[in-house]
């Protein structure tokens, strides 16, 4: 899969990160099952505006950001309330 292509180049050289052997995106990109644009502006109730103003029907967001919050040696585990914000 040529990551250029799809402007999916990591950041990181080959090896400094745990590698990830998966063919599906390269198949779900190449069918148009998944678009990969510029970062959300804003939602609407159906739809997605992305910066440059492009309009996206959707009915299912993923956010892959890669993170992840919890703090599980917390007791009681709500000491740190975890708020999710939408940008």
């Amino acid at each position: 899969m040529d990551h250029d292509l799809f402007g999916l180049r990591p950041n990181h050289r080959f090896f400094e990160q745990h590698p990830t052997v998966n063919d599906a995106l390269a198949n779900l990109l190449a069918s148009g099952m998944i678009t990969v644009t510029e970062d959300v502006e804003t939602f609407e109730e159906k739809a997605v505006i992305v910066k440059g103003g492009r309009r996206f029907a959707c009915n299912e967001l993923i956010l892959g950001t890669g993170y992840t919050f919890s703090f599980p040696f917390l007791k009681p585990s709500n000491l740190i309330p975890i708020k999710v914000k939408l940008l």
